[in-house]
């Protein structure tokens, strides 16, 4: 078979999908099943241990194929990495939530924090899964490079391409349509604005991906593939995100419902034994999500008294919805049903004072398929409030949904229903489902409803499907661009004041005295025109001492830390 098709077989692209997710699976599991033994080195003996895995997943993987197709595939997971590797260093993370508590939970385990035994500093990086960090702190640590760690974005997005993929070729797509479909899906909105931070909605949107696909595959033609990629997916996800765990339940009580219904008509064989199979392997992804990558926070938030899913729920919960709602959903007392439609006709627009839901409005609603300058200057941001979708999705999804309606797609596959009701099911769920970072999966909604007419035999009913597809991938590579040009240019301001700083102090040891109330991490930052900065501190009694140097990652000149000469061997109180 020739080269250039290799990679558009069903078989290569299953291996790949669940390689480029062991990627990211593996690390984490050693790091998390390190840390619940409580082994003291376990940051030393963590890269090899990963290594050695992988090494032995590929040989059962890819062993089967042919030596000239195994290396072709070498080759190509080794460039995609390569490059995934390139863009992670040259973005750096200047993104809110990124030099936070994401920032805190990585720092504090590299210098040999085991959160399930110690305690962290702030409440979300004690409280918040890790199963992310666990990953880049692997990573960081291998390679000594503190921007590598956020690879697992772009090693996710590969894994959710490479599945869908094959999930299209099982629907008889091809050629350019699959290619089409396979980059509108993969390159999730949200998965494409947070590219290049430490984020992890844009993962989870990933993740979502085969979780869904799995359960769909699973359904109709159950195969251990499709389980061992839903477990692996789905601990992740519970691992990675609180949304994660409701997410992967809800999904597998619609897969057991629908599992009912064909044992009640009889049309499937042996339903009944399916339908147990199913539930072990529902179970099975929940332990590991839970017990093995969330051991932290889950198990230790009861083992401490809290709410399983503290600080969002239970007593003393913490209310981090009030402060990041738009005022205009905050207004009158809106269902989640009502707040989605709101944020999905309503233009691309991150400011929470958000003035009205008129369309005459410059930034209330808008009519589908028109585009403001405003709209794209806020994809520049990694958490866009309204209309967080993209400027165009409102238009794609209200025209793929007349194309669905107008062929009677419903009649077509099985398979695309319960899809479409696991995402509609798995998005309201969420009661902030009108906030796109939280529901991603929304973002499979065009696709599955074109899926009917893509998959039929007439080129010519094709092209308008096809021409949305394209619409929709251009729609998320906004998000690529905004997210991108906006950590380059708050990266490189940042730059410029450590320049400042070696020229007019020169280079060496700075202390970093905290901003009263900061809480953003810029010890990530250190080495950077030969500015080495010791370590992040309070300052005694709160007061900053005269003379220091401020430093913002953001757009304003609101010092974040402020930087002073000293030694790092000798800390400031002792002098």
């Amino acid at each position: 078979m020739s080269s250039r098709l290799i990679f558009i077989q069903k078989d290569i692209c299953e291996a790949l999908a669940v390689y480029f997710l062991s990627l990211v699976w593996i690390p984490a599991m050693v790091v998390s099943s390190l840390l619940l033994s409580g082994m003291k080195p376990w940051l030393t003996v963590t890269p090899m241990l990963s290594l050695l895995a992988l090494a032995v997943l590929w040989g059962m993987i890819f062993g089967r194929f042919s030596l000239r197709n195994e290396l072709l595939i070498g080759a190509f997971v080794l460039g995609t990495v390569l490059i995934s590797a390139a863009l992670s260093l040259f973005f750096y993370d200047t993104a809110g939530d990124g030099i936070c508590y994401h920032a805190e939970t990585i720092l504090s385990m590299l210098k040999g924090v085991n959160p399930v035994y110690q305690q962290l500093h702030s409440v979300y990086s004690e409280h918040y899964p890790k199963a992310a960090e666990y990953f880049s702190v692997v990573v960081i640590h291998t390679f000594g490079r503190y921007q590598l760690g956020k690879i697992y974005n772009f090693l996710l997005l590969f894994a959710a391409a490479a599945y869908a993929c094959s999930f299209f070729l099982r629907f008889g797509l091809s050629g350019l349509t699959n290619a089409l479909a396979t980059a509108a899906v993969a390159m999730n909105p949200i998965a494409a604005a947070q590219l290049f931070c430490y984020y992890v909605d844009g993962a989870i949107g990933s993740l979502l991906t085969m979780i869904l696909f799995a359960i769909a595959n699973i359904y109709v033609q159950p195969k251990r593939f499709d389980r061992t990629v839903f477990v692996m997916a789905s601990s992740l996800a519970i691992g990675t995100k609180f949304t994660g765990g409701p997410y992967v339940v809800a999904a597998l009580c619609l897969l057991i419902f629908a599992r009912l219904l064909s044992l009640r008509r009889k049309t499937s064989a042996k339903p009944s034994q399916l339908l147990i199979t199913d539930a072990l392997t529902g179970v099975l992804a929940v332990l590991l999500g839970v017990v093995v990558l969330g051991y932290n926070p889950y198990i230790t938030n009861v083992r401490d008294g809290f709410h399983l899913l503290y600080p969002i729920m239970g007593e003393n919960k913490i209310d981090v919805m009030t402060s990041n709602t738009p005022s205009v959903l905050l207004e009158h007392p809106y269902n989640r049903v009502q707040k989605f439609a709101i944020s999905f006709f309503s233009r691309t627009f991150n400011n929470l004072r958000y003035v009205s839901i008129n369309f005459n409005n410059h930034w209330g609603m808008k009519v589908p398929f028109t585009v403001s300058k405003g709209e794209i200057i806020n994809c520049i941001y990694p958490d866009v409030r309204m209309g967080g979708w993209g400027t165009l999705f409102s238009g794609i999804t209200l025209s793929a949904m007349a194309i669905f309606c107008l062929v009677q797609g419903w009649q077509r596959h099985e398979a695309i229903l319960l899809e479409l009701a696991l995402v509609l099911f798995t998005t309201f769920l969420n009661p902030e489902c009108w906030w796109a970072r939280y529901t991603p999966q929304i973002a499979l909604l065009p696709i599955l409803l074109l899926l009917p007419v893509l998959s039929g035999v007439s080129a010519r009913h094709k092209l308008l499907p096809r021409i949305l597809c394209v619409l929709l991938l251009l729609n998320n590579l906004v998000f690529v661009a905004g997210s991108g040009m906006a950590n380059y240019i708050r990266a490189k301001r940042m730059f410029h004041k450590f320049d400042r700083i070696a020229m007019t102090s020169g280079r060496g040891e700075y202390w970093a005295y905290n901003v009263p109330n900061n809480q953003y991490q810029l010890e990530q930052f250190s080495g950077i025109h030969g500015i080495i900065i010791c370590g992040q501190i309070d300052p005694p009694g709160l007061r900053l001492p005269p003379g220091g140097f401020p430093m913002t990652s953001s757009y304003s000149n609101t010092p974040e830390v402020v930087l002073y000469r000293g030694a790092c061997s000798t800390p400031p109180s002792s002098k």
